[in-house]
């Protein structure tokens, strides 16, 4: 059989930059920023037994395991670029990434529900204020303060407190119901000003 030279039927199929990308490094700086920020959020909410810090902790966790699959992408193919193992270049590496932060986010949700259900069967005390000086912005906590402190421990006051601080973050916050908070708070604060009923 005679010798048949390819090279002219031959062409390169390096889709990635040989030399480290801007975009690359930046995933990389956006990767340790969500760790340090998901470490700091489960240590808390472990710490003040808060299911709303330890739930976002885990969900930076997610976008942590996400992000750092991706610069390890960038850096794989850009690594293997030109090895004549991969016929059609790396570029399915990235799609391969991709499908492996979704599996990855699958298994953290499981895990959420699962806590879940165990805070459902034997509930912790909640530390709201130490929670939310985690994250001061949260409104889910500061929603769920108000909504412990009315209907759990019958602290009006307090529960009026935690709504006005939801706010002044989020002016148009909405509780799970459909109905405002500013309206909640409207009606809590008008039962709040009738006197008690005389027995």
């Amino acid at each position: 059989m005679p010798d048949l030279d390819l090279a002219p039927f031959q062409h390169g199929h390096a889709f990635v930059a040989a030399e480290r990308s801007g975009g690359e490094r930046r995933t990389r700086w956006v990767v340790a920023l969500t760790l340090a920020m998901m470490v700091g959020e489960i240590a808390a909410g472990v710490a003040f037994g808060s299911m709303a810090l330890l739930a976002d902790g885990w969900h930076m966790g997610t976008h942590a395991a996400a992000l750092g699959v991706a610069a390890f992408a960038y850096a794989y193919a850009r690594r293997h670029a030109s090895d004549p193992r991969y016929s059609f270049g790396t570029g399915k590496v990235g799609a391969l990434g991709g499908f492996a932060s979704a599996v990855g986010l699958a298994v953290v949700a499981l895990l959420v529900l699962v806590e879940s259900l165990e805070r459902l069967a034997s509930p912790v005390r909640i530390r709201f204020d130490q929670a939310i000086a985690v994250n001061p912005k949260h409104e889910v906590s500061r929603l769920n303060k108000g909504i412990v402190l009315f209907h759990d421990l019958q602290d009006i006051p307090g529960a009026i407190r935690a709504w006005e601080g939801l706010l002044e973050i989020n002016p148009v916050a909405m509780a799970p119901g459909g109905m405002s908070v500013d309206q909640m708070l409207q009606g809590l604060k008008r039962q709040a000003a009738q006197p008690p009923e005389k027995k």
